[in-house]
């Protein structure tokens, strides 16, 4: 294993741990490194973004403390613990999906998902979860379509495809669905590689030389080991290999199965003008890792300029990305025939025309737009005495919806999350608790009085691990590429350019991880903040004001997913969370409400005007009396996407 150069210790620590399996000379190299002074934090983060996390829990734990923290193997053993539940969970569904594919005579081959973690690590267990992905012939989506419809799974709030009935389509070779109950998800594809790299894999001869695995007791079609491994490089080449656990991925497949033919995986590499990119991710595997490869295998004199500049960057901060010039530059020079390099140039001016359309557009519409935030920003911050007031009586079931919301984006210990829009901190404090002391917690606002008290609530309960920032969502102060995940309680629905607030929440996401949304469900399933608004309106005699935006905006079922899968995330799904508040008679539980939303203290009322407000509210909340208690619902909806990788 080659050692780079003036390479940070952690990711040192990292490339030895995650590939040191029994090897006792790796082993006390690690253990040696271990002992110097290693940045904990930075080496978790590196490992979550590169989806290393299993191996490099199943690395320390046999070493411990001293020289591994005891907090940080209880992280890493908390975090592997749930990475463990959701593959069994996957695994059964896999199951489930196969059996049933089986039944209705469909030839499908299971791309990604825990057959081929089995494949890669003969444990199920010691690569983090991934959605499984199937192989399958254009004819066939229909009928995939009625199968997991039948099964629970429900398609993502996509456009159709055209010339199909089926929803949900991504883009044109894409289709993903979800189950709302255990948030479990299955993509469908009918090709490997999309049109936009300018690659064509020969998808029928895969589906050819596909074999039957055993996947939980029921028999599950995968792809060959050869092409298994032409497939994993293939893919990890055109995504610049960015994510470091797909690297692993390739040498863990080769060092657990010896018997694959190499020589055979190039020649059909060769065959399809992707032998560049197959020999990449195999010199890449030998160079950081120290896979052993016959040199006469991945001798390449062109491939072999180009290795020094993906390593330096493997298993980088993904905080700092290369110059789009120079990626596009190696991806020219990894495309083996001049069509494919010709299809690679003129589908990436296309996206660059269009990213530019968009942007005169965006700058003929800012005017409005800013004039429409500098309102919102007055109009919250004349609100955030109200809301402080209020966020501890109203804290119990404020916590139930930001977990829901957490749970959403996949925020977890160690992450760096970002809260957008956090009002006085709600969401930003419970955060702070899932992350622990190895996370971290961006708390942003638009109204400074907003962040101050955020501030003060994070103070008092004694949580260090947030950061506040006054900040616009539309126009975010932080690096690409930033952020584990990404949550937004009641406020993107208050947003006057949604499309730059989601463009803006793209870039700082890393690859892979999620941004969640939660806005308010339609109004009839929310009567305290539907009937205040109604009764005050005509008590006051109010005018429909300007300053902010609709709260039901985003109450239509998909409406939000429309506009994330339009600012380009994948893996969109949503689900509604409703909880239910019982209020006694008698008592001002619509009191937050009118204070919070509409900025009228009680207090201020004149005693004549404070009991016929009351008179009104109790009469307009009578069909929701039951017997001593208002029975009151609160219905949200969740809507989640993944960043492009």
């Amino acid at each position: 294993m080659e050692s780079q150069p003036n390479q940070p210790r952690e990711r040192e620590v990292l490339l030895l741990a995650v590939y040191a399996g029994d090897d006792p000379a790796v082993r006390a190299q690690l253990e040696q490194l271990l002992s110097e002074n290693i940045d904990w934090t930075v080496l978790v983060r590196l490992a979550m973004q590169h989806r290393l996390v299993p191996l490099l829990n199943a690395c320390l734990l046999p070493i411990g403390a001293p020289r591994v923290p005891r907090d940080i193997t209880q992280a890493l053993g908390v975090w592997s613990d749930r990475n463990q539940e959701h593959n069994r969970a996957i695994e059964q569904a896999v199951a489930e999906i196969s059996s049933a594919l089986q039944r209705l005579g469909i030839g499908a081959v299971f791309l990604q998902g825990p057959t081929l973690m089995q494949l890669v690590y003969g444990n199920l267990h010691l690569q983090e979860a991934v959605n499984p992905a199937v192989l399958l012939r254009a004819q066939d989506l229909d009928s995939f379509h009625t199968l997991l419809t039948a099964h629970g799974y429900q398609p993502q709030q996509t456009p159709a495809v055209p010339g199909t009935s089926s929803p949900a389509v991504n883009n044109a070779f894409h289709r993903a669905y979800i189950r709302a109950g255990d948030d479990s998800a299955i993509e469908a594809c009918t090709a490997v590689i999309p049109s936009a790299h300018g690659i064509t894999l020969d998808v029928d001869a895969l589906r050819e030389r596909a074999v039957d695995y055993d996947v939980g007791g029921t028999q599950a079609r995968a792809l060959s080991l050869e092409d298994l491994v032409l497939v994993m490089c293939v893919t990890g080449g055109i995504r610049e290999w960015t994510v470091g656990g797909e690297l692993c991925d390739v040498a863990w497949l080769l060092r657990n199965h010896p018997e694959i033919n190499l020589r055979q995986v190039r020649t059909r590499a060769r065959a399809q003008g992707v032998e560049r990119l197959l020999l990449l991710g195999l010199g890449l595997a030998q160079q950081a890792l120290g896979l052993p490869v016959d040199a006469a295998v991945t001798d390449n004199p062109r491939v072999r300029r180009m290795l020094p500049e993906f390593a330096s960057r493997l298993l980088a901060d993904q905080a700092s990305k290369p110059r789009r010039t120079a990626m596009t530059r190696l991806q020219l020079q990894l495309r083996d025939r001049l069509s494919d390099r010709s299809r690679y140039v003129v589908r990436t001016l296309l996206a660059a025309c269009r990213a530019g359309l968009a942007g005169r557009k965006q700058k003929a519409d800012s005017q409005a737009a800013k004039a429409a935030t500098t309102r919102n920003k007055t109009h919250w911050s004349t609100r955030s005495d109200a809301w402080e007031k209020w966020s501890e009586m109203t804290r119990t079931r404020s916590a139930e919806f930001s977990r829901a919301l957490i749970t959403a984006a996949g925020v977890g210990t160690g992450h760096h999350a970002l809260d957008l829009a956090c009002g006085v901190g709600d969401t930003s404090l419970e955060l702070g608790s899932v992350v622990g002391p190895g996370g971290f917690v961006m708390t942003t606002d638009l109204a400074y009085d907003m962040v101050a008290r955020a501030r003060r609530r994070a103070a008092a309960d004694n949580l260090n691990n947030l950061h506040f920032c006054t900040a616009a969502m539309e126009s975010l102060p932080f690096d690409d590429r930033r952020f584990d995940g990404i949550v937004c309680r009641l406020g993107i629905m208050y947003c006057p350019r949604v499309q730059r607030a989601l463009a803006e929440a793209r870039r700082v996401l890393r690859p892979g991880a999620r941004a969640a949304f939660l806005v308010c469900g339609p109004r009839e399933g929310n009567p305290i903040l539907k009937i205040v608004h109604e009764v005050v309106t005509k008590l006051f005699e109010l005018q429909k004001g300007d300053a902010v935006i609709d709260p039901f905006r985003f109450a239509a079922t998909g409406s939000l997913g429309e506009e994330m899968a339009q600012a380009g995330f994948l893996d969109i799904a949503e689900h509604d969370v409703t909880l239910t508040q019982r209020a006694p008679i008698g008592t001002r539980f619509w009191q937050a409400s009118l204070e919070r939303g509409m900025s009228l203290p009680l207090e201020n009322f004149p005693r004549d005007t404070r009991q016929e407000l009351e008179q009104r509210m109790t009469a307009a909340f009578e069909p929701y009396l039951q017997g001593e208690f208002y029975e009151l619902p609160s219905l949200s909806r969740i809507t989640r996407g993944a960043c492009p990788e």
